[in-house]
C-alpha cells in the first residue's frame, strides 16, 4: 500500500513538473518576444509605481496602486515591462504549484488537474502577460490555503492579513477567514488577522497626515466615486465563460452542487477540518 501511494505521488510529480514547464515555457515566449501590456490602463500604472518607488517612497503606500504589490514588483519592473511581466509569471507558477500542493494532500485521484485547470483559464495569458495585481494575489492565496490545510494557522492567518494590500478583495477574503476560525474555534488567531493593517497603518502613515486608519479612510473607490463596483449584477456571471473559458463554467455550476452538498455534511459535523477549509476559503472565494 506505501509503495502504491508513493508511486502514485511520484507520477503525480512528474505531470505537475511537466504541466508547469510547459506554462513557464509558453509564458515565457510571449512575454519576451511580444511587447503587448496586456491593457493601457491599470497594466501599465501598477507597472509605473513599482518602477518609480524607490524615487518617491511615498509610492510604497499608494493604495490604488497596493502596497505590497508595488514592494514586491519593485525589484522586477527595473528591468522593464518584460520584467514585470516574468514577476507574474513566476506567481501564476507558484499559484500552481501550491494548489497542487493541497489537492495533492487531500488524496485527490488527480492533483494536477487543478493546475491544469488554471493554464488553460483564457484569461491567463492576458493577467500574466501585464502589469495587474491578479497572479500576485492569487500566488498569496493558494500559499495562504496551502498553509491553514498544513494547520499552520499563525503563518496563514498573517498572510492573509496583507491580502488587501495585493488587491482590495482581500478584505472579502479576511471575512471568509474570520468566519472559518470561528467555525473551527481557532479564537486566539482572530486577532492575527489585523496584521497587515496595523504594520502598513504604521508604516504608511507619515504619508497620510499622521492617520494611522489611512488603509480605510484612504480606499480610493468610494472617496473618488470610480466606476469600479458598479454594474449589472450578474456581470460576472454572464461574463464567467470569458473568465474561465466554457468547460470550467460548465464545472463551477456541477460545483454549486456539491457546495450545497458539502454545506449539508458540514452543518452535521462541525468537526470536519477539511471540509470547514473548503466551504469558507474555496467556495466561498467564489
Amino acid at each position: 500500500m506505501a509503495d502504491s501511494i508513493s508511486n502514485s505521488n511520484r507520477y503525480s510529480f512528474r505531470e505537475i513538473h511537466v504541466i508547469q514547464l510547459f506554462t513557464a515555457i509558453i509564458l515565457l515566449i510571449l512575454a519576451v518576444l511580444f511587447k503587448g501590456t496586456g491593457d493601457d490602463g491599470d497594466s501599465l500604472l501598477h507597472y509605473l509605481y513599482a518602477k518609480w518607488a524607490y524615487t518617491d517612497p511615498s509610492l510604497f503606500f499608494n493604495h490604488w496602486a497596493k502596497p505590497l504589490f508595488v514592494l514586491a514588483a519593485t525589484p522586477w519592473s527595473q528591468f522593464g515591462f518584460v520584467g514585470i511581466k516574468i514577476f507574474n509569471i513566476v506567481n501564476i507558477l507558484l499559484a500552481q504549484y501550491f494548489i497542487y500542493r493541497v489537492c495533492l494532500a487531500w488524496d485527490y485521484k488527480f492533483p494536477w488537474l487543478a493546475s491544469l485547470f488554471l493554464i488553460l483559464c483564457p484569461m491567463l495569458i492576458y493577467f500574466g502577460l501585464s502589469g495587474l495585481t491578479e497572479p500576485f494575489f492569487a500566488c498569496l492565496f493558494s500559499l495562504g490555503l496551502f498553509l491553514f490545510q498544513k494547520e499552520k494557522f499563525l503563518s496563514a492567518t498573517i498572510l492573509i492579513s496583507f491580502l488587501p494590500f495585493a488587491r482590495s478583495e482581500g478584505l472579502i477574503i479576511i471575512i471568509l477567514c474570520a468566519a472559518y476560525l470561528l467555525w473551527i474555534k481557532k479564537y486566539s488567531f482572530l486577532p492575527w488577522l489585523l496584521t497587515g493593517h496595523v504594520i502598513y497603518g504604521f508604516a504608511g502613515m507619515r504619508f497620510y497626515n499622521n492617520d494611522f486608519l489611512w488603509p480605510f479612510n484612504k480606499i480610493p473607490y468610494p472617496i473618488n466615486k470610480a466606476f469600479y463596483g458598479k454594474g449589472e449584477l450578474f456581470h460576472f456571471v454572464y461574463n464567467m465563460p470569458y473568465v474561465t473559458g466554457i468547460i470550467l463554467s460548465a464545472l463551477l455550476l456541477v460545483g454549486c452542487f456539491f457546495l450545497f452538498r458539502d454545506v449539508k455534511k458540514l452543518l452535521q459535523s462541525r468537526n470536519n477540518s477539511r471540509l470547514s477549509l473548503e466551504v469558507f476559503l474555496i467556495y466561498g472565494s467564489f
